[in-house]
């Protein structure tokens, strides 16, 4: 389903450097499945959005700056040591994972919120596409949900629609609490030709007729 809409939006040319996307599954491949915490996935989406535009670090203060370059450094790190060296991984990792953790998340969310605020002033539209959410580690799923719906309700009351979110998830129950009412997409009823765009939960994909 997710390859599918981004095959869609570079055909149409409409994934610009505002685009941004993380695959929770990544890390389960890599053998880095405790990494698949907030802070590294707001690391991720921020450094996109930085490759895009390296001039949004002026949107956050010195000590954001700081808090954002420390976790994007140590998500670095993470990500970067061969999938093949395994017991490299599982070495160094819990350190990694730890210092991560110690971040103030609060803080990486604020560091988001600026940069996309600021984005949008040169950018038209942003998007941000979460593949495999139930991938996450239990203890953060709901956590992770909870700051993107904040996300996406300031921005529908603030931007007009110009930032588009979707993920994509295997349901489980928290995620029908945290999103419910939002736009979602049964992938297997749409497999079988039915239309399944619906206010009532969102369930594995939302968000999916604004993008």
């Amino acid at each position: 389903m997710v390859s599918q809409v981004l095959k869609g939006l570079f055909e149409s040319q409409t994934f610009t450097e505002g685009a941004t996307f993380f695959d929770f599954e990544v890390a389960w491949r890599m053998h880095r499945m405790s990494a698949n915490i907030p802070a590294a996935v707001i690391s991720f989406i921020t450094a996109q959005l930085l490759e895009g535009d390296p001039n949004l670090m002026s949107a956050m203060n010195g000590d954001e700056q700081q808090t954002i370059t420390t976790a994007l450094l140590c998500t670095h790190k993470i990500f970067s040591y061969e999938s093949s060296n395994v017991s490299e991984i599982q070495r160094v990792m819990p350190d990694l994972v730890s210092a991560l953790r110690m971040i103030q998340e609060s803080t990486l969310w604020s560091c988001l919120r600026h940069i996309i605020n600021q984005g949008l002033k040169t950018m038209s539209q942003i998007y941000l596409i979460f593949d495999g959410d139930d991938k996450a580690l239990p203890e953060d799923r709901f956590r992770f949900l909870r700051n993107i719906r904040e996300l996406w309700e300031r921005s529908e009351s603030t931007q007009s629609g110009c930032i588009k979110f979707l993920i994509a998830s295997r349901d489980y129950p928290r995620a029908r609490e945290v999103l419910d009412g939002l736009p979602y997409l049964d992938d297997e009823r749409e497999q079988q030709g039915e239309h399944s765009v619906s206010q009532a939960h969102a369930i594995p994909i939302f968000h999916v007729a604004a993008i």
